[in-house]
């Protein structure tokens, strides 16, 4: 599917809609102003039905590179934007840039990006200091230390199958 926002078009029977979120302009009104473009283009008989200007936007749009039509149709003044694939938002450049990624991972060949905090201090920046466990990567231990079982119980558990680190383990 075309990856444009304020468009309305269909793909087989199906009826899309994409909008883009901003902030001065109500949804609402976002709604009515593509209906009326799509009416006044219509009523100067620029094209014949909602079809052919449905058409004529896949068309368009499957012929350029997504930045750049969002470019010429913002420059037109039509609200668009691109929609990101969660690996193109790993990469963009505004997003690197203002450390909305933190990486993380048990080592250089696992890090993998993570939401970074929402905001950040200067003089006391936030950073994961370890990445999240593993499944039952402390088990023993709290077994140990605040259950306060000795090392037999806690193996006759493992034995069991009452504790493991396998998810797959359990049926």
């Amino acid at each position: 599917i075309n990856k444009f926002q304020a468009l309305h078009f269909y793909v087989g029977k199906s009826e899309i809609w994409g909008l883009q979120y901003h902030p001065e302009i109500p949804y609402d009104y976002m709604i009515k102003l593509i209906k009326h473009r799509s009416k006044g283009l219509l009523e100067k008989n620029v094209f014949k039905n909602q079809d052919e200007i449905d058409q004529h936007i896949a068309q368009w749009t499957s012929q350029k590179d997504a930045f750049i039509a969002m470019e010429i149709l913002q420059l037109a003044n039509v609200p668009a934007g691109v929609v990101n694939s969660g690996e193109q938002l790993v990469h963009d450049p505004q997003l690197v840039s203002s450390g909305f990624w933190e990486y993380s991972g048990r080592g250089p060949s696992d890090s993998r990006p993570y939401l970074s905090r929402p905001f950040q201090f200067s003089k006391t920046p936030g950073a994961t200091q370890l990445p999240a466990p593993l499944l039952g990567e402390h088990t023993e231990e709290v077994l140990r230390e605040v259950a306060g079982m000795s090392e037999e119980e806690i193996t006759e558990l493992a034995t069991l199958g009452v504790t493991a680190n396998d998810p797959l383990s359990f049926k």
